[in-house]
């Protein structure tokens, strides 16, 4: 094959690698040139340059009568083995070394510093006798003070592991890594006011991504972010117990950083970011890429920003803030938009191909933000937009009746089959959507002159009672009076036990479009 010609197909089959800013054989290969000794230092090393190698291996294998110059050996290596470049530097760190030819023998003699074995050289008896027994010796004596230092070095690690309790120095992490735990994480506090420790997200923050089992982050590598294109604009602008919001801008636009505190929710977390990279739907909160480094803290999904906050946010407040220049209640005309925007959520979900179920549709997993108006439109006061997210206990099925995990979801948004743990499919999403009908009209916790101490002392009722309640239909969310009657008639047909019963999403879209 011709150079041109060589070249040129190296170059069409690694031009449109996402890692090649950070792979060095990506830099050179396409001018038919690649450094051994730096891929091993560096390439082999890093799992998604790795990952890159093991993905060309194929296409370079078909290039016929083709190599590439290795600089560092002055030899040339066919495509076909090109992927061995890295010889054993994938199972092993320590590095092994190589039998000197006439131009790296004094170096071998004067630097402590070993080499790596270049892909399929092998050392001869006969070239092992160029070593004396001086350059033996002085072999010998690198090899104990290196693991000497190495002894005093762990006992040092050892000795500041012991002393560390809550603070992470921001130097044990991944330089490259965008940390979203460089400060103490302070005490939280849960629903019950009951002050809840740290420690649990310090502990996980020294976590290793790579020891987590069940954890794939290859097919994300297409929507990996780079932390330069990061900027940070508030340090948490939400604190969960699971969960950590930031407010960033990414190229440009506002971001929303969500990353995560507890590495036993990493896989599902893992599992949220792939699904949303695969939805397109404007009544989801948009997905916009990933990043993650070394640790589990470093983990993080970039979604777009919503100004507006939670839906249940927005009706616990007399007075919302969605729109920083004045302040507003939701009128009934928002209401019934937020109600539209959340079922073409669920419908374009059921719709998919592999069906997707929501599994906790609550009004906390709503979130709100505004429209502008075009230009042509520029009289027009902006529109309250409603997106679903949080998908991290959403799941594609691809069957309609799934017997799955029992208790998924918030107690009081939960379907009477979901709290019985048999079968239930996306019916159960659609009792979650009339619980959400109730609170956007009442404005009020679902159930929640249940949950709380009545006048006359009675008290409020146990996880237990609420649960049977439900299950039974005793308890049903309830209405206000002035609240139009086909609103009601449309959440109780949602609310209804038997799950037969329940409208499809679809027909609950096309019935709301319907009314005025």
């Amino acid at each position: 094959m011709a150079f041109d010609s060589c070249g040129n197909s190296i170059a069409s089959i690694v031009k449109n690698t996402v890692a090649s800013e950070l792979c060095t054989y990506l830099k050179t290969v396409g001018d038919r040139k690649v450094n051994s000794t730096l891929m091993q230092s560096v390439d082999c090393r890093d799992l998604t340059c790795d990952q890159s190698l093991l993905s060309h291996d194929a296409s370079f294998a078909s290039i016929a009568n083709c190599a590439v110059l290795d600089v560092a050996t002055g030899t040339n290596v066919e495509m076909s083995k090109f992927s061995s470049l890295c010889g054993n530097v994938r199972a092993s760190l320590t590095p092994t070394t190589f039998t000197p030819s006439s131009s790296h023998s004094a170096a071998a003699t004067t630097s402590s510093t070993p080499s790596y074995v270049a892909p399929g050289a092998t050392a001869s008896p006969a070239a092992t006798t160029i070593y004396n027994t001086s350059s033996s010796s002085t072999v010998t004596i690198v090899i104990v003070v290196a693991a000497a230092v190495v002894m005093i070095l762990l006992g040092a690690m050892f000795w500041q592991r012991c002393r560390q309790t809550t603070t992470i120095p921001s130097k044990q992490l991944d330089p490259r890594a965008f940390v979203m735990l460089d400060e103490p994480p302070p005490s939280t506090v849960d629903s019950n006011g009951t002050k809840q420790p740290s420690s649990p997200a310090v502990s996980t923050s020294l976590t290793l991504l790579a020891d987590l089992k069940n954890v794939d982050m290859g097919a994300l590598a297409l929507f990996r972010v780079r932390r330069s294109d990061v900027t940070l604009i508030q340090s948490y602008h939400h604190r969960g117990a699971q969960y950590h919001i930031r407010r960033a801008e990414y190229l440009g636009q506002a971001v929303a950083l969500t990353s995560c505190r507890d590495s036993h929710h990493i896989p599902s977390f893992v599992a949220e970011m792939k699904l949303l990279s695969t939805l397109d739907c404007p009544y989801i909160v948009r997905f916009v890429g990933v990043w993650w480094g070394t640790y589990t803290s470093d983990l993080t999904l970039v979604t777009e920003f919503m100004i507006g906050g939670t839906l249940r946010e927005a009706l616990a407040r007399s007075s919302s803030t969605l729109f920083f220049s004045h302040t507003f209640q939701l009128s009934w005309q928002q209401k019934l938009t937020i109600a539209r925007h959340i079922v073409d959520g669920l419908v374009y979900l059921h719709s998919l191909d592999t069906k997707v179920l929501r599994r906790d549709l609550t009004s906390h997993h709503v979130l709100l933000t505004v429209s502008s108006p075009s230009c042509s439109q520029s009289h027009q006061p902006s529109s309250v937009v409603a997106k679903l997210h949080g998908f991290h206990r959403s799941r594609p099925v691809q069957c309609d009746d799934l017997t799955l995990t029992a208790g998924v979801g918030t107690l009081v948004y939960a379907a009477p089959e979901v709290l019985q743990g048999g079968y239930y499919d996306d019916r159960a999403d659609m009792f979650s959507l009339g619980v959400v009908l109730s609170e956007l009209d009442t404005e009020e916790m679902p159930y929640y002159e249940n949950l709380q101490m009545s006048c006359g002392g009675k008290p409020p009722l146990s996880n237990a009672a609420l649960s049977v309640g439900i299950m039974t239909g005793s308890l049903e969310p309830t209405f206000s009076r002035d609240c139009p009657a086909w609103y009601v008639a449309l959440a109780r047909d949602c609310l209804q036990l038997d799950p037969r019963l329940r409208p499809s999403a679809s027909k609950v879209a096309y019935r709301m479009r319907v009314q005025k």
